[in-house]
């Protein structure tokens, strides 16, 4: 399965940039708030969000991870979305980060504007990047 992870490559093209996440984590887009909806500065407009750590990251990478299934992966989302979380997320949103992330080719590096997300680069063929961090 495609799926989206964090990734510290890539990272410094722009001044904005941060890696607060661990390599490797699978990472979900956070709702744009009415500041980012409106293109204002807010962070939510370039960031995803790590669902191990709940760090946050510029740059994510579309890596294939074979034995997760939508379940296991369900189950990590879900996982940092505790009974406290105000976050408007459904299991609609976990269907469109998988549709998100098949739409890409494996190794690309990726960085939102917004709800749209742009190719900033590809993994180095030797990056091994780390799943799972």
């Amino acid at each position: 399965m495609k799926v989206l992870v964090a990734t510290s490559t890539q990272q410094g093209k722009r001044d904005t940039d941060h890696f607060h996440c661990t390599e490797g984590e699978l990472v979900w887009m956070a709702p744009l708030c009415p500041d980012g909806r409106g293109g204002g500065g807010c962070s939510c407009r370039t960031t995803f969000n790590g669902m191990a750590t709940g760090g946050a990251t510029t740059t994510v990478a579309v890596v294939e991870i074979p034995a997760l299934t939508r379940r296991m992966f369900a189950q990590a989302f879900w996982s940092g979305h505790g009974p406290e979380c105000t976050c408007p997320v459904s299991e609609l949103d976990i269907d469109n980060l998988l549709a998100t992330a098949r739409r890409w080719p494996e190794g690309a590096v990726l960085e939102r504007n917004g709800r749209r997300l742009q190719l900033r680069g590809y993994l180095p063929a030797d990056a091994g990047v780390r799943v799972g961090g």
